[in-house]
């Protein structure tokens, strides 16, 4: 059954999702979104070899930014990364902005005590679409993900996906 949205016609809203798939290479993604990935990351398999799970590995510093191009009718969007740290120092710390307003800071993805690097995490963005631009007819903004060095990141970070779920009001 199809959840809904209060105050709205069930039949005119629609679930959507824009996807980058970092487990491969090349990188695959949605057309509603472009990518630039940093020079020097590389693709590996991470974790344990029953569980390993290829991704790209940012060093400290490195970034991806992604151009999502949405309709402007997105009304709720929901972020989940596919992500963790490696190394063997405990820091690892990540910065992720929407254009210029920040999502997480400094902020230290969880490590999986089974063995498993990669760790998915969700974030509302539905606060934040609604302050992002209209260029088009389209929802445009950017979304930057960086090994945040500077804030004392020492572990390599792992990324294995960038999803966003979105729905629109037609």
């Amino acid at each position: 059954m199809a959840s809904q949205v209060l105050g709205t016609n069930p039949s005119t809203v629609r679930e959507n999702a824009a996807l980058v798939d970092l487990s491969t290479v090349p990188i695959l993604h949605s057309k509603t979104v472009a990518y630039k990935i940093a020079d020097g990351v590389t693709r590996k398999n991470v974790g344990k070899e029953k569980d390993a799970i290829g991704a790209h590995l940012f060093k400290p510093g490195a970034t991806i930014e992604l151009t999502y191009s949405l309709p402007a009718s997105a009304t709720t969007a929901e972020l989940v990364i596919g992500h963790g740290p490696l190394g063997k120092f405990p820091q690892c710390f990540i910065t992720i902005l929407l254009d210029d307003q920040t999502l997480v800071g400094r902020y230290n993805p969880p490590r999986s005590g089974d063995g498993k690097v990669i760790r998915f995490e969700k974030w509302d963005l539905t606060r934040y679409l609604a302050r992002t631009g209209l260029r088009d007819g389209r929802r445009t903004f950017r979304l930057f993900v960086m090994n945040n060095g500077a804030a004392g990141s020492r572990d390599d970070y792992a990324l294995s996906s960038v999803e966003l779920y979105y729905r629109t009001e037609e």
